[in-house]
């Protein structure tokens, strides 16, 4: 087929005019992902901005409560030494003070930041999980809590900081224990996902509205009392030193499930002497191959 002179202009231009459509759809489709990103940065801006506000808040807060908290914690250890042995109110006594001073610790551990590098052995996540069960079976047992524990027995040991990740057990299972009504309940499973070991901490108390659920892990964000949970923010820190990340969600009859997910596989690396440990490699360009 031959075209005359005409016809191939006229070719030409419709060739081209296809260019500047697909040219320009091309330019509104950056041009929209360009603005889409743009608007995510505002919103990350001002998320961190937000939180930036609360921290400063979190901490003036903090400081001002920690007088009183220890004026509450003196006075009842005076009245406690000067009650009669057989006197049944010293028991009541006993738990305020104990109380008064574990929320002491909390406050001064969220606001000062640990003053040490951490301190990883070699420990079974499930004598962890143990431990941290004892401290609190005296709450479980007053407040009629029934505790569903499942701990998987095949569990590799792991690389922990020992002492600040119990403290984020022990700080989860206080923030389940507040929410959770008398007689409500309360589950504890660990399990291994592939190269993974799952710490699951859930309860059926109060259910929190789902735009909520991210608030968790600021200080004195939520409403109310349940603007107590300082130790979820640290929580959160101390498990991404250890390679891991903090989830939570709800699921079904449980209102609040929280999960620490830790590596095995970088922790057992990390355990190797020597030669035996696997080599870090932060950037790919200097691993490949020279032309």
């Amino acid at each position: 087929m031959s075209f005359d002179a005409e016809d191939l202009a006229l070719l030409t231009a419709i060739a081209d005019q296809c260019g500047i459509a697909l040219e320009q759809a091309s330019c509104d489709e950056a041009r929209k992902r360009m603005e889409q990103n743009r608007r995510d940065l505002l919103r990350q801006l001002e998320k961190s901005e937000r939180g930036a506000a609360q921290g400063e808040l979190s901490v003036r807060v903090v400081q001002q409560a920690r007088n009183p908290l220890a004026s509450v914690a003196a006075f009842a250890r005076r009245v406690h030494r000067n009650l009669a042995e057989d006197d049944p109110n010293r028991e009541y006594l006993e738990v305020v003070i104990r109380e008064a001073e574990r929320v002491e610790q909390s406050l001064s551990r969220a606001i000062e930041p640990p003053p040490d590098p951490p301190q990883f052995r070699i420990e079974s996540i499930n004598a962890l999980l143990q431990a941290s069960l004892q401290q609190v079976s005296e709450q479980l047992v007053r407040r009629r809590v029934r505790l569903l524990k499942k701990l998987s027995p095949d569990l590799p040991p792991l690389l922990l900081d020992t002492e600040r990740l119990q403290r984020v057990i022990q700080n989860v299972l206080d923030q389940a224990l507040q929410r959770v009504h008398p007689g409500g309940r309360v589950r504890v499973e660990s399990r291994r996902v592939q190269q993974f070991v799952l710490v699951e901490i859930g309860h059926d108390g109060r259910a929190e509205a789902g735009e909520m659920l991210g608030e968790l892990f600021v200080p004195f964000a939520l409403p109310g009392e349940q603007g107590a949970d300082l130790g979820l923010a640290v929580a959160r820190q101390v498990v991404w030193q250890h390679g891991g990340e903090v989830r939570v969600r709800s699921e079904g009859e449980w209102s609040t499930v929280f999960t620490l997910t830790l590596p095995i596989r970088s922790n057992g690396d990390r355990c190797k002497p020597g030669t035996e440990r696997r080599v870090t490699r932060h950037d790919r360009r200097q691993r490949a191959p020279s032309a």
